[in-house]
Parts: structure tokens; sequence; C-alpha cells
């Protein structure tokens, strides 16, 4: 597969001007769990519109992967919401996820002095007319959305924009542009590529990892180690080409 046949992100009909500034302190979203809607932007963009599909509106549902993947990534809106602090001023306010509890701080859970949080407020959703400039782990739709319902200011890129940098297959190709590659690593449409891969590998016992387009870390990964594809490695390819497009 070269990387002139990767499939590009449409170009954006968003043309909205971004919100003034607001009064007000920043507003931390942590939404870390952001791929998952990054990944379901994308697949709604790059549905096939010919055949069955022609003149059907797109499908912007989650496919079940990704849904049932995303909730299971909920909680870290709370458990983690106390990474944002080295950047957090008094009067700014974190907004963990719905799961959360006002009486239940992720600052006193993780264990942290009273100094070094205080004055940064939490809560466990974003209350209504805050006002404030909104600071978000990643940008996504729901993003925007989330701050427009709360009056809270939106200076955002365009979604367009954060979904090629946060593609797997777009910085592999860039990658590949500037000479900065892993050794064999390569996009992969199908189980075909991925057993042609895996056969050129020159040690056939070499450990080898599988990302989907988007995820961040170790998440939305397959380890494996030979010519050895497993069933559950099958179904996690095939689902995620279907969802998200080539892997990496």
């Amino acid at each position: 597969m070269t990387a002139e046949s990767l499939p590009s992100v449409p170009p954006s009909h968003n043309t909205a001007e971004p919100s003034p500034q607001l009064a007000g302190p920043r507003v931390f979203w942590s939404n870390f769990d952001c791929e998952w809607d990054w990944a379901q932007w994308y697949g709604s963009q790059n549905q096939p519109q010919g055949g069955e599909n022609r003149g059907r509106p797109r499908d912007r549902r989650p496919p079940p992967i990704l849904q049932a993947a995303a909730e299971k990534t909920r909680l870290w809106r709370n458990q983690l919401a106390w990474c944002w602090l080295p950047l957090a001023r008094a009067g700014d306010l974190i907004v963990g996820g719905e799961g959360g509890q006002k009486d239940r701080s992720p600052f006193r859970e993780a264990d942290l002095p009273a100094d070094v949080w205080e004055g940064v407020g939490f809560v466990p959703r974003l209350p209504p007319h805050c006002g404030g400039r909104l600071v978000p782990w990643g940008w996504t739709d729901g993003a925007r959305q989330l701050a427009l319902q709360g009056g809270v200011a939106v200076t955002s890129p365009l979604p367009t924009v954060v979904a090629e940098v946060n593609s797997r297959c777009r910085r592999w190709e860039w990658e590949q542009q500037l000479g900065l590659a892993l050794p064999g690593s390569c996009p992969i449409a199908s189980l075909g590529e991925l057993t042609r891969a895996l056969l050129s590998l020159p040690d056939p016992e070499a450990g080898w990892v599988l990302k989907a387009n988007f995820g961040m870390s170790g998440r939305e990964a397959i380890r494996g180690r030979g010519l050895t594809v497993t069933e559950p490695q099958r179904r996690f390819v095939e689902q995620r080409l279907e969802a998200t497009g080539p892997l990496v």
C-alpha cells in the first residue's frame, strides 16, 4: 500500500468563527478518551457514499466496537483529573466526567497535599453559564458543543486538522517523508496485507505491534510474535478496519 493510497481526511465544511474570549477562569475538561471521538468523526466522514449508500445521510452513531471501548475509559476522566494541576492556577476549574461525585475529589484520592490544589475547583460536570475559556485534553466536536452549552469560550482548531494530525496513518506518511519511520513499519488495510507484512519480517520469530488509526499510548493496539495471527487478533483487525480505516 503506497502513501498516495492512504485515505485522506475530507475538507472541512466548518466555517464558524471562533467564539470571543469570555471573562472567567480556564476550564480544563478531562476528556482523556478523546481518541474515540476522533475515530467516530473520522469514520462518519469516510463512509462509502456510492452503491446502496448513495443519497443516504451519514450514520454518525459510533460503531459498536468504539462505543464499547469508550464506555470502559469514561472513568479515567475523574481518576486522572489531577494531571491538570501543574497547569492550573487558583480560580481555574477542572471538569471530570459524569460518573464523578463532587464530594470525592480526585485530588484527595490521589493523596495530593491540599496546598497543591488549593483554589482549583473540581466538578464532575460543567456548570451552566460558568464562563471562562475551555482547555480540553483533546479537541473534539463534543468538546466544542459542551463549551457552547456551558457558555465557555472556544478557540478550537478545525476537526479536519485534529483528525489529520492524530491519524496514525497520516503520521506514518509524514515519517516516511522525513526518513523517521521505524524499519518495517507500514499501513495495513486488510488481513492479506498483514500476512504479507509479517512474512517480510527479517526474523520470523520477531515480535510486532499493530495499532489502530486512532489511539493513545498502548490503547487500541495488539501485540504478536512471529507469523501467527490469532482469532481474537483477526477480529480486532477486522473491526478497526471497518470503524477507523487502516492500522499501522
